[in-house]
């Protein structure tokens, strides 16, 4: 189960409960909401009009692609109107990615259905985790395999700890749920962090090959999300409990 400064949107379509099958979790769209959003003070209207346009641009163009002057093109702004709200392109990517974060957690808390750590709320959270990665492919790369160039120090740590965060809730999910394994050893959520970690990378490695590297193999599984959502569940629930409980 996988991973801003300023004003920037972090609610998405499962912030406010289950997720809605077939729903956008594109964030460059709901950023643009943001932008059109009367009701929010000008300046951050430019701001999440500018981050929207950023994220076209990467979605676009890849990283080396990004250029300052169509950014602030294709948010309908003058080229130095971009330089009130970011250092240089490196900034704004920077705001994006971490904004990206976030959304990607609120989505990720958002997946209502089900009691915490049961298996209908771990399967609500795969069918996010995978609109997340099918709407947000050049983001979701930058956020699962950050390189030095793309965020500064402050950034990959605040990214880093809301990944740490969210790992350490899979570990005491797990944790609870071992504990009602008879003859089941007690372990703490500390102690069962690898396999969290392990978890969500394998998790991670497959939505990747499915969305990102868009693998001809596993094309089957981008058609049909549901059943991509079944097989994660079952995966992940055999690696935390072995099969072996069934908490529905």
């Amino acid at each position: 189960m996988g991973s801003d400064r300023g004003a920037t949107a972090t609610g998405g379509p499962a912030s406010g409960g289950n997720h809605i099958q077939g729903a956008s979790y594109d964030f460059a769209d709901l950023l643009l909401v943001k932008a059109r959003d009367a009701g929010l003070r000008k300046t951050e209207r430019t701001r999440h009009a500018l981050l929207a346009s950023l994220a076209r641009e990467l979605a676009t163009g890849g990283r080396s692609g990004v250029k300052v002057a169509a950014v602030a093109a294709g948010a309908g702004a003058a080229h130095g109107t971009y330089y009130r709200y970011f250092a240089d392109s490196s900034d704004g990517m920077d705001a994006l990615i971490d904004a990206f974060s976030q959304f990607c957690r609120s989505s990720l808390d958002g997946a209502g259905a089900g009691d915490a750590g049961s298996r209908e709320r771990v399967r609500a959270i795969f069918l996010v985790q995978v609109a997340l990665f099918r709407d947000n492919g050049a983001l979701m790369a930058c956020l699962i395999a950050p390189e030095p160039a793309i965020m500064n120090g402050d950034t990959a740590a605040a990214v880093q700890a809301r990944y740490w965060e969210w790992l350490m809730r899979i570990a005491a999910w797990i944790a609870r749920g071992r504990s009602a394994m008879p003859g089941a050893p007690r372990q703490t959520p500390a102690q069962l962090l690898p396999l969290a970690y392990a978890l969500a990378g394998m998790v991670e490695a497959l939505l990747a090959r499915i969305y990102l590297r868009r693998d001809p193999e596993l094309t089957d599984l981008a058609e049909d999300e549901d059943a991509l959502a079944d097989f994660l569940t079952d995966i992940w629930w055999r690696g935390a409990f072995g099969g072996s409980i069934s908490r529905d």
